[in-house]
């Protein structure tokens, strides 16, 4: 992520400026500065990265691009003569920081978090959001005159491979190689006595971002783990859960100083206060959330004013506002009890009552109990539910036998997947729709006989339809479930059943 600074602030650390050897294709100074012991920072006009010289070889942390990293290469043999790299680390897969590994293979080892490879496939097949501004015909690409304003413009057409005034994404990540050794969340390398710690910090713009630590000289290294307070111009991916344990996690690390990918310096505090607001703001959207708050009054009224002197307070607050609010979901445990009524449609007549003669229906409808539960998370769920039928009474009239009574008793027991159209706590519909076990017993009794006969049968179908939910009080809601069965029993063979009822709900927005 880029963020509007108008100048680069050099390091405010002792140090000594050996020299700016060469003039970068933009028209900006390479610098080398030496920070601490064998620690440097290179800077190439606004970007920044570092490097670490030991005895037994050198570590470079994000090589750039490629033409800034084959001067560096031939900087580093001519400074320091006989001293091999023996490491490229990089914090993320831009291709404007990662771009510059190409000249240090195959002697280097390359190590990045292992989402790396994963993260370069994914941007190459779109711009990436610091270019997107620039794309004024929106065809998901950069023509050589929308790169005029930007300071990185000689940069991007050097990766024009196919020479046709147009670059594409998948040409941006052209010189970004897939990376063989890779680390999950820590690792350490030692080289020379000194060892350098690399922690995943999955925050803002990238998934495999990464800290380099120097514990030695008690400086770490991150390109845009946060801004010093300042308000982000965006969150980025990662939910903001995330970024704030990855906040917390480098908290805890062997650093006094950060120096940033645009040359800045921040301390521990600086992170802790964007820490704290990364907090303040999710619980302050979450609340709101839960509350049933559009979006819109949550800007408005979320004003966060203990952060107004801030840089980027109006435009940031409100974008961020938006992007924590879109990413949350919620999660909800329900249970409901419904009164409801059902009528079906017979099966043929003569299934029940030949070879004798005919059937006369006398009720087919019948009132019913539901009982059921449910799981949503966002707009999916699903559940469990059982339905108690009121016997079901049929009159036959055998032409040799007399009047017989037939009484069907059923529990239906259905596992439905559902979406909701509307999901919060306000006015909801929920579609429905999975397999159901139809258990009937069937009682009928020989008038003039009196012989009684029972079986029990089971049957598979299914159910289908729709439950509204209106908000009562707390967690109370009336419930109108309306549902499609079908099954397969001797007499009833499908139906449709409607009713009324109250549901109770435990909700929580998580993301």
């Amino acid at each position: 992520m880029y963020f509007a600074l108008a100048t680069v602030i050099y390091l405010s650390m002792a140090g000594s400026v050996l020299e700016a050897s060469q003039t970068s294709a933009a028209g900006e100074a390479r610098i080398i500065t030496n920070i601490r012991g064998g620690l440097y920072v290179l800077h190439d006009g606004e970007q920044v990265t570092v490097f670490l010289v030991t005895p037994d070889g050198i570590v470079i942390v994000d090589p750039l691009s490629l033409p800034t990293a084959l001067w560096l290469k031939e900087e580093l043999a001519r400074r320091f003569p006989g001293a091999p790299v023996k490491y490229v680390l990089h914090t993320q897969h831009r291709f404007d920081r990662a771009s510059g590994a190409l000249a240090f293979y195959p002697t280097a080892t390359i190590i990045a978090h292992e989402r790396f490879n994963e993260e370069r496939n994914r941007a190459a097949g779109v711009l990436p959001p610091a270019l997107i501004a620039l794309d004024a015909n929106h065809n998901g690409r950069l023509e050589s005159a929308e790169l005029i304003p930007s300071p990185s413009a000689n940069m991007i057409r050097a990766l024009d491979v196919n020479r046709d005034s147009a670059i594409t994404p998948s040409e941006l990540y052209s010189r970004v190689s897939p990376v063989a050794r890779t680390f999950a969340r820590q690792q350490t390398i030692t080289l020379g006595g000194q060892s350098i710690e690399l922690w995943s910090t999955p925050a803002l713009d990238a998934l495999d971002m990464t800290a380099i630590v120097f514990p030695s000289e008690r400086i770490a290294f991150a390109v845009d783990l946060f801004p010093a307070r300042a308000i982000p111009e965006r969150i980025g991916p990662v939910a903001v859960k995330t970024t704030i344990a990855s906040l917390r996690t480098v908290e805890g690390l062997n650093f006094d100083t950060l120096i940033t990918g645009l040359g800045t310096t921040q301390t521990k505090s600086d992170l802790v206060a964007f820490r704290e607001y990364l907090e303040t703001l999710n619980a302050g959207v979450r609340a709101a959330f839960d509350a049933g708050s559009p979006l819109a009054n949550v800007q408005d009224t979320l004003t966060l004013p203990q952060y107004q002197q801030w840089g980027n307070y109006q435009t940031g607050r409100r974008q961020n506002i938006a992007e924590v609010y879109r990413a949350l979901r919620t999660q909800t445990v329900e249970v409901f009890a419904a009164g409801t009524y059902g009528f079906g449609a017979l099966a043929p007549i003569y299934d029940v009552c030949r070879p004798n003669g005919p059937c006369t229906v006398d009720d087919v409808s019948s009132q019913n109990a539901l009982v059921a539960g449910r799981y949503t998370f966002g707009r999916f769920g699903g559940g469990a539910e059982i339905r108690f039928q009121r016997p079901v009474t049929l009159y036959g009239l055998y032409l040799s036998a007399g009047a017989v009574t037939v009484r069907e008793q059923d529990r239906i027991v259905a596992f439905p997947v559902t979406y909701t159209l509307n999901a919060g706590r306000r006015l909801s519909a929920t579609m429905e729709v999975g397999p159901a076990f139809v258990f009937t017993r069937t009682r009928t009794q020989y008038v003039e006989s009196a012989y009684i006969n029972e079986t029990k049968d089971t049957s598979f179908g299914f159910t289908g339809g729709a439950v509204i939910r209106i908000p009562l009080s707390g967690r109370v809601r009336v419930v109108v479930p309306a549902h499609f069965v079908s099954g397969s029993p001797d007499i009833v063979k499908s139906r449709v059943v409607v009713g009324v009822g109250l549901s109770v709900g435990i909700s929580r927005a998580v993301f």
